[in-house]
């Protein structure tokens, strides 16, 4: 089996990581940048129509309390904490808030549009559909985030923070030293 140092940049290739399978973004030194390969999860990023960023959002809280709590003892000691910033909206100025650190998080969308080299490769399925999916980046208002449409493209406006049908893609970095 190749090592992630050799799968890094291959989008077509997957790790099992806990209970779900993770395309490699990136292998920086001894950590690497892994994301799931599909839709894990549909929810809001926010509970209500309102005023949200990362640092504040609920969907942040779910992956730190719900989602990072699935992984056995000995896989959270090989994620890493991670320092995000979270810049203003390039297109429309939103605010996007605090920076933070997190184990798990969303993209933001320089992110997607660094690490996925087309719309075809950022698509993404849950179940047997494709469906746009959240990055952590701040949409075209206060209210909405940022996201990912069902064939790919970034779509800067977003979506409504409350929309509970918003697909859900963790990435993370984990310890290749382990």
């Amino acid at each position: 089996m190749r090592s992630l140092r050799e799968k890094a940049g291959r989008l077509s290739e997957t790790i099992t990581f806990g209970r779900y399978k993770w395309l490699v973004l990136a292998v920086e030194g001894d950590r690497a940048l892994i994301i799931t390969k599909d839709v894990i999860k549909r929810r809001a990023y926010h509970g209500e129509l309102t005023s949200v960023t990362w640092a504040t959002c609920a969907l942040r809280t779910w992956l730190k309390d719900v989602f990072y709590n699935q992984f056995a003892d000995s896989e959270k000691a090989r994620i890493a904490t991670t320092p995000l910033t979270n810049p203003n909206n390039k297109r429309y100025g939103t605010a996007g808030g605090a920076d933070t650190s997190d184990e798990v998080f969303l993209l933001s969308i320089d992110e997607a549009k660094r690490y996925f080299p087309s719309d075809g490769d950022r698509a993404a399925n849950y179940g047997n559909a494709w469906v746009w999916w959240w990055l952590r980046s701040p949409g075209g208002g206060g209210s909405n985030a940022a996201g990912v449409n069902g064939v790919g493209s970034v779509d800067e406006d977003g979506y409504s923070v409350n929309r509970s049908r918003g697909g859900v893609r963790p990435a993370l970095y984990i310890d290749l030293k382990s």
